[in-house]
């Protein structure tokens, strides 16, 4: 009985040490095996070993990932980067079928935690509901993951844009206000009289968090979302939009433009030569189906130095090992990132031709 109990408490050791060997990535200190054990018995596990969120479970034979993919939980933690930079991101939100954050709340959320600041293209149009919906999602995952420590993901949403031609949708702009700090007096849709884009682009203003003040990287984003009927006729007003921004009053140089464009590398080809702006996604899918490339993040480089070279698209589809069809309840666009440092460079001067008449 004695040696049955000494193999036994052997094994529970060894067991133990493998399961810690393998989680050592999400493991930093003692709490964290509580923690993370807590997390992955409340998980639901499928039997080929992956574990996925309870709002994907009815469907979570869907989810088997191939043979050679690595098994990763669907839910690990925040993602972010310590703060030594600020990560952008922007995502189009079209979940086939609709029901969002009904079915794959928790995944998005998750996608979401993992950048400084997002920004949405394509929520429905029903109030703040949906969207704050998600940034609850967001600080509750949040809340988990740093121990109680209070919330601080923000919402900014723009004014409904109804009818036939805009779909009835939104744009929204997601932010931790402990990695940035918004001018709550200095962000607005831009005004477009002459109804050139389809969606009329938000634009806020941003100053990093975690250096001085007089020291960090400050600028203006803007979310955009193009017509796909017709994204050449409204690219040719990008480089515009540019300038309009960068002279709105407030004197800032650093203008980002990140959304969906409808539009490759091709397309943004022409923003480059009118403006001498460039772009983060060359040559990348950033749909689910891996077959075009929509999404980007644009500035103009002799300006925002500030860009560590560092961004791309993130495969949700992959990292969560999930099958098309589920990928597509999330969305059918990936989300794309640019990183940048937290301290304000010395950009160089912009010349940029200026229009006689200025239609923003």
């Amino acid at each position: 009985m004695v040696r049955f109990l000494k193999t036994s408490l052997l094994l529970i050791v060894v067991i133990a040490g493998v399961w810690i060997l393998l989680n050592k990535d999400q493991i930093s200190q003692p709490q964290d095996v509580i923690r993370l054990a807590r997390q992955q018995l409340g998980s639901q596990q499928l039997p080929d070993g992956v574990v996925v969120p309870p709002s994907l479970a009815p469907n979570a034979r869907s989810v088997r990932p191939h043979p050679n993919q690595q098994r990763t939980p669907a839910i690990q933690a925040a993602h972010r980067l310590p703060r030594e930079s600020v990560r952008i991101a922007s995502m189009m939100i079209d979940a086939a079928g609709g029901n969002l954050y009904e079915s794959a709340d928790l995944m998005l959320a998750d996608i979401c935690c993992r950048y400084d600041i997002i920004a949405l293209q394509g929520i429905k149009s029903i109030g703040e509901d949906s969207a704050m919906s998600l940034v609850e999602q967001m600080n509750s995952i949040e809340a988990k993951q740093t121990a109680g420590l209070r919330p601080s993901y923000r919402l900014l949403v723009d004014q409904p844009q109804s009818g036939v031609a805009t779909g009835s949708t939104q744009l929204a702009i997601i932010f931790d206000q402990a990695a940035v700090s918004l001018d709550d007096n200095r962000w607005y849709q831009v005004r477009d009289p002459d109804d050139i884009l389809i969606h009329k682009p938000m634009v806020a203003w941003f100053r990093a968090r975690g250096v001085p003040a007089d020291q960090a990287f400050t600028f203006s984003l803007a979310n955009v979302q193009l017509n796909p009927k017709r994204p050449d006729r409204e690219l040719r007003y990008i480089s515009e939009l540019f300038r309009a921004i960068r002279d709105d009053g407030r004197g800032e140089d650093d203008v980002i433009i990140a959304g969906n464009f409808n539009s490759g590398d091709r397309g943004l080809a022409t923003i480059q030569q009118k403006s001498g702006l460039t772009w983060v996604i060359s040559g990348t899918p950033t749909n689910t189906n891996r077959t075009a490339q929509f999404d980007n993040i644009v500035f103009n480089p002799a300006a925002t130095v500030e860009f560590t070279k560092r961004g791309g698209v993130f495969d949700f589809m992959k990292h969560y090992n999930l099958r098309l069809a589920n990928a597509q309840r999330i969305s059918t666009h990936l989300p794309v990132w640019a990183e940048f440092n937290l301290q304000e460079g010395n950009a160089s001067p912009i010349v940029a031709h200026r229009p006689k008449t200025p239609r923003f």
